[in-house]
């Protein structure tokens, strides 16, 4: 992992409450911001080098599907790396690369992974209150005849002009799983409007990583869309959740594995709807209410605080730690040295770091001065990586272990339990 990546990964987890804290309860970005990563065609065939390290191709990264999951800023840029204008190219290129560092990151750091699925539904079963449904992965792509791969964009030309790339296998889709064939809705309502509007909504399969990445070595997955696109890997996963939702991201309705087990006394939980007004009056599904509500993976339990250190905030993937000893103040700026603890999922071997921050009060802001990357958890082992210059100054958001981080360097308040 490079410097910059690493200090990604330190800005991601610093901000990583943002989105749940900004999003609306039931919406696909609070999945995203809990380590949840979406497999577009920059993430699924950056998947390769994130697990293996293999080069990739920035250029050919940036050629993907117009409508893909990035944001409008990073958006021109991939429109500046196609002007014909070779000054304009280079311009973008290291700032495309931040971004594609950025993936990375998140990619390495990954709980699970949200993937688009293709669905087709049956007559709703009354007596169960359930739609059988047939899942598919949005790209057919076959291995000898075998299971179905999601695979998308590429991060290489390959031999032959063919277009190389990264797909994801679902295991329990080959062992024929029941969750994968039935969707619950108890809400009459919801399945009165599944029958009418299905094609408004759109269906993600939340996958948790079921093994190592898995290296393809002669034998390739290929899949003919419209030009030849060949595997040079995939990530075996395990579904465990399907997430109905509007092409907006709002959740309407979420099935569990868990909520699946059949019951003696009768049909099997579903996810628990409930009417709601739109703006125009008419009834309208809501999104699902606990037990069943849209869930990340989940965390680690963040253990006892280390001797020396004080506990200033935690979110679903770290813990973040400050040394009260450490603190320096000369006017509006505090210096303080922090531990952030990943735990023992951290990022793709880094499992703790130990940094500088510096903390500006009056504007506001808070900037990395420099960081050592370890292998074991709170700053024990080898050195994993190391950021030795400051970074650029961000402001903290707000309900982010950032703005804690803020909080307790300039107004030293209480330290969270």
């Amino acid at each position: 992992m490079t410097s910059t990546s690493i200090a990604v990964v330190l800005a991601l987890t610093l901000s990583g409450l943002a989105h749940a804290q900004e999003a609306a309860p039931g919406h696909l970005a609070d999945l995203e911001a809990n380590g949840v990563v979406f497999m577009d065609d920059i993430n699924t065939p950056l998947l390769h080098h994130a697990a293996t390290g293999a080069a990739y191709n920035p250029r050919v990264l940036a050629r993907g599907d117009r409508h893909t999951n990035v944001p409008r800023p990073e958006a021109r840029l991939r429109d500046r790396l196609g002007d014909r204008d070779e000054f304009v190219r280079q311009e973008a290129m290291p700032l495309w690369r931040s971004f594609l560092d950025g993936r990375i990151a998140a990619l390495r750091q990954a709980r699970a992974y949200l993937i688009p699925v293709k669905v087709r539904w049956m007559d709703y079963d009354f007596a169960r209150a359930r739609y059988p449904i047939a899942l598919e992965m949005n790209k057919r792509a076959s291995l000898n005849a075998g299971p179905t791969y999601h695979c998308a964009g590429t991060f290489d030309v390959g031999p032959r002009d063919s277009f190389r790339t990264a797909c994801l296998h679902a295991v329990n889709e080959d062992q024929n799983d029941p969750f994968l064939r039935f969707f619950p809705v108890e809400d009459q309502v919801l399945a009165r409007q599944l029958r009418h509007d299905r094609d408004k909504y759109l269906m993600f399969a939340v996958a948790e990583p079921a093994g190592k990445y898995r290296v393809l070595r002669g034998t390739e997955i290929r899949y003919m869309p419209l030009e030849i696109y060949a595997a040079a890997g995939y990530q075996p996963v395990r579904i465990t959740q399907l997430v109905l939702a509007t092409p907006e991201g709002e959740v309407i309705a979420v099935a569990r594995k868990a909520s699946m087990e059949p019951r003696a006394d009768g049909p099997q939980a579903g996810p628990a709807t409930r009417p709601a007004q739109s703006s125009g009056g008419a009834p309208v599904p809501a999104a699902p209410t606990a037990p069943t509500a849209l869930t990340a993976p989940t965390a680690p339990t963040a253990p006892t605080a280390p001797p020396g250190w004080t506990l200033v905030g935690r979110d679903a993937t770290s813990a973040l730690y400050a040394d009260p000893d450490s603190v320096r103040r000369e006017g509006a700026v505090v210096m303080l040295r922090t531990l952030m603890d990943l735990g023992e999922q951290g990022g793709n071997g880094m499992k703790s770091a130990v940094s500088l921050y510096e903390s500006d009060c009056g504007r506001r802001t808070t900037r990395l001065l420099r960081n050592k990357g370890f292998v074991g958890r709170f700053g024990k082992g080898g050195v994993f990586a190391e950021v030795q210059e400051p970074q650029p100054a961000t402001t903290p958001v707000k309900g982010s272990i950032g703005e804690s981080l803020f909080n307790y360097a300039c107004n030293a308040g209480p330290a969270p339990r």
